[in-house]
């Protein structure tokens, strides 16, 4: 407090200048507050739409990416209004982009990424060769999931074991992605048995026909002409003569990519007690130890 003995407040509070620059920080302040809110506001509004049900999922892509460049465009106005308070400012970045080249050399080559990423999420939304829900796998990182959320930036997809992996837009426009989904959400999934030498191959696979058929997940991707003409139910045939084993392969068809996964996980454990109470070997590797005596 001795430091502080003598020193004229008065002075200060009288200074025009001094309340020139307090108004000014209030009013920031006041500024950066309303911009939160109008950002929250806006991201609400935004997932409110993204949930109504009559909403297809081209549309909800779409929304995503618009609340990112709305949320995008608070932030710049906000920050411009701020900045506008202080002349200062504006002289100092004029300033020091005008007095080194470095700097504007710097900013210009980060900035690439960052206008890649938009013109990227830009593409995305206007071509969608995937769009939110979607089942797709990320090919050189061999990751599948589903497209969560496609920001203005980057585009989000949730793994089967629940992680997620961020890719930039930027990167992802130049990968090549595998859509289960687009066009048509059906998917069919291949499950190879193999059942042994001596098992009854017709048997074996009038149950694994059976057991698809009669799962929930089941779809009959049939159209009429080929129910009519005894088409059946599902695919199953040989597929190979391996060492030890028959190979059959079948096809499980699901109305979306989850729902074949799902059943095939199902199937593999059915059919295997199937075969068990009806006698079908499934054949497993083993060795035959000859012990020769030396009367031989």
């Amino acid at each position: 407090m001795r430091l502080l003995e003598g020193f004229d407040f008065s002075g200060i509070f009288a200074n025009e200048v001094f309340w020139e620059y307090f108004w000014k920080v209030v009013v920031s302040i006041v500024l950066f507050i309303v911009m939160l809110v109008t950002a929250a506001v806006v991201r609400r509004m935004f997932a409110r739409a993204a949930k109504k049900e009559k909403i297809k999922d081209e549309a909800r892509t779409r929304l995503s990416l618009f609340k990112s460049l709305t949320v995008a465009l608070v932030y710049v106005f906000f920050a411009a209004v701020i900045i506008s308070l202080y002349p200062q400012l504006k002289v100092l970045g004029t300033s020091l982009l005008a007095g080194s080249g470095i700097a504007v050399l710097a900013v210009s080559l980060a900035a690439q990424d960052a206008i890649s990423n938009v013109i990227g999420g830009f593409f995305i939304s206007m071509f969608q060769p995937f769009k939110i829900g979607d089942v797709i796998t990320y090919t050189s990182k061999n990751i599948t999931g589903v497209v969560e959320e496609i920001s203005i930036r980057h585009t989000v997809i949730r793994t089967y074991d629940n992680r997620r992996l961020i890719v930039p837009n930027g990167l992802i426009n130049k990968e090549s992605i595998e859509n289960s989904t687009f066009g048509d959400s059906k998917l069919c999934v291949y499950m190879d048995l193999g059942i042994s030498y001596s098992a009854d191959i017709g048997k074996a696979m009038d149950i694994i026909e059976d057991e698809i058929v009669h799962h929930r997940n089941y779809f009959d991707p049939r159209t009429p002409e080929q129910i009519a003409d005894g088409v059946r139910p599902a695919k199953v045939f040989v597929l190979k003569w391996a060492d030890s084993a028959v190979i059959l392969r079948a096809c499980v068809w699901g109305k979306t990519p989850d729902l074949a996964t799902d059943a095939t996980r199902d199937l593999y454990r059915s059919i295997k007690e199937r075969f068990d109470r009806e006698g079908v070997e499934i054949p497993y590797p083993y060795i035959n130890v000859i012990n020769k005596g030396e009367n031989e």
